[in-house]
């Protein structure tokens, strides 16, 4: 029954230490999943040319470790500015094409009145 207990308590002590290591890698992952980087895969190339890395192709086989082994986890700041910037412009452009989206549904009519037009 002790081993069983110690053996359960390994367990327990080596699930939290790699939940812990984990942990470490979710900047990465929550940078690298923002909708700009989901729906504009363009700012991939940029990204990996910010932090001097080689260029991956943004594809469902790539993983934190390619990531790793290229050396995205040495540039945090420099992806969080990066992703700062492309959200912010994401952003305006998003509100922009909204505002567009907006304008298209305005419609004019010139009615008569009296002796004049009103618009």
């Amino acid at each position: 029954m002790e081993l069983e207990e110690e053996n359960a308590v390994k367990i327990a002590s080596c699930l939290k230490e790699d939940t812990e290591s984990f942990k470490l890698n979710l900047w990465l992952i929550e940078l690298l999943t923002t909708e700009v980087m989901v729906k504009k895969p363009l700012y991939w190339k940029e990204l990996f040319i910010k932090c001097e890395v080689p260029v991956l192709e943004p594809n469902d086989d790539m993983c934190l470790r390619l990531l790793n082994e290229n050396g995205m986890f040495n540039h945090r700041e420099e992806i969080e500015d990066f992703s700062k910037r492309v959200e912010k412009q994401y952003s305006l452009e998003k509100k922009m094409n909204e505002m567009v989206d907006n304008l298209k549904e305005i419609k004019l009519g010139i009615s008569k009145y009296k002796t004049t037009y009103v618009l």
